[in-house]
């Protein structure tokens, strides 16, 4: 197939972009504004994060059901970007936006507008994440391509920065009115995004459903995983990956206002390691080169591993010392993880013949979300145990818990997938032996 074109290439990007606009928004802000500002307990929060991820469970292969019944002459992807875009932009906003109804209705509210969003982020994400199938077949150029989107993702991440002042400038003191208005503007950016996203892309290389996978049952579908160890793989690092990503992410902002007492200094906390992610994933890309994407991986754990060593220092200073290193390390998990994902699928295909594009990318999806639960649960459920009151001087039992689940739970996931990531057997050689075979 022809090179793809640069329009096409930015307009995939962005597609990511807008999605992780209102998604990362979500995932830095949701836990405290929960807490902080719509006024429920961190165990209820806990708890719809919880609820939201076994309802996923359900959604998303259902979505996979669909995406790999498709066929449109616009693709079998590309559509779902079209119809899923406005939605994820409005419930983004509703999410935000406080009702003015009693507790046990504001809880029903909350329930409705996350698990809403994560319905129609899924019915986004999970044809987006399969659609890069459809863009080249050259497994070096797709992981390449992913790098660029991840480097796009946190660059934009990185205004994330910005929002508690631009809530603060919104709202004009009234923190309920200044998130919401900040999440308008971030989901407007997101669904112009994703209305670019689908005018550009075309989908070159047809992937679509055959007899064989009109008539996939369960029963071959635990074969097909069964005889797909990198796939499996993926699954565990997905779920730690981002579960870990999530508990750093949502704890962050807790541990530099309560244990460091340094809440000012957040923007700048936030930019210094986003921006050292996107140079890490970039680094990646040049690395790919010359070194297996797999012990990239690998070193990135390791190395992502000295931020929540730094945690227990307990001096400020010591802490960001440690973050350009750690978040480096983050940058190489996220420049190489997705590029395994159509690699592994193909794998799954050369040894089963089924080509279940969509399951398999809706149940690495499904597996992210319930990393994000965890990531969400952990903090929540570790607020509530160590007794943290809002908007008030933490007890130093409450310090504690703070710096268990900014240290304790990312060194021991860190650990973990640098072990598993190990046992990954698809290196870039195995998989030319595989599709040649």
């Amino acid at each position: 197939m022809s090179k793809l074109s640069t329009r096409e290439s930015i307009g995939y990007c962005f597609g990511d972009v807008g999605s992780n606009l209102t998604n990362t928004f979500a995932n830095i802000f949701l836990l405290i504004f929960y807490t902080d500002v719509f006024g429920i307990s961190p165990a209820q929060a806990a708890t719809l994060f919880l609820v939201a991820r076994i309802w996923d469970a359900i959604n998303d292969p259902i979505v996979g059901y669909f995406v790999d019944r498709t066929n449109t002459k616009n693709g079998r992807f590309k559509p779902y970007i079209g119809i899923a875009a406005l939605p994820v932009a409005l419930f983004g906003i509703a999410m935000f936006t406080v009702p003015d109804l009693g507790p046990d209705a504001k809880l029903v509210y909350a329930y409705v507008t996350y698990i809403g969003y994560g319905m129609v982020y899924s019915l986004m994400s999970v044809p987006y994440i399969s659609m890069i199938s459809a863009l080249s077949e050259d497994s070096k150029a797709r992981t390449k391509l992913v790098g660029i989107r991840s480097a796009l993702v946190m660059l934009f991440s990185a205004t994330m920065a910005g929002i508690p002042a631009l809530v603060d400038l919104l709202g004009g003191g009234d923190p309920a009115v200044g998130y919401q208005r900040a999440m308008m503007v971030y989901a407007s950016v997101g669904f112009l995004m994703h209305v670019y996203c689908y005018r550009s892309v075309t989908e070159h290389i047809q992937v679509a459903a055959n007899d064989q996978e009109e008539r996939v049952s369960f029963k071959q579908v635990v074969s097909y995983l069964g005889q797909n160890k990198p796939l499996l793989i993926l699954f565990a690092l997905f779920f730690a990956v981002f579960g870990n990503s999530f508990i750093t992410t949502s704890s962050g902002i807790y541990l530099l206002t309560y244990l460091f007492e340094a809440k000012d200094i957040f923007p700048l906390f936030v930019v210094c390691q986003l921006l050292c992610i996107v140079f890490g994933v970039l680094l990646s890309r040049k690395m790919v080169d010359k070194y297996d994407p797999k012990w990239i991986f690998v070193a990135g754990a390791l190395l992502a591993a000295t931020r929540t060593i730094a945690v227990y220092s307990g001096d400020l200073n010591t802490f960001l010392a440690f973050v350009p290193h750690s978040s480096l390390g983050q940058g190489f998990m996220v420049g190489v993880i997705w590029g395994f994902v159509p690699d592994a699928i193909e794998y799954g295909r050369q040894k089963t013949g089924l080509n279940i594009v969509g399951i398999g990318n809706s149940l690495i999806g499904f597996f992210l979300k319930c990393g994000a639960a965890v990531g969400g649960i952990v903090p929540g459920f570790m607020l509530e145990i160590y007794n943290y009151v809002p908007n008030a001087a933490q007890s130093e039992e409450t310090l504690i818990g703070i710096k268990h689940m900014s240290g304790t739970f990312p060194l021991a996931i860190l650990v973990v997938v640098a072990l598993i990531a190990s046992a990954y057997p698809l290196t870039q050689k195995k998989l030319k032996e595989v599709i040649v075979a």
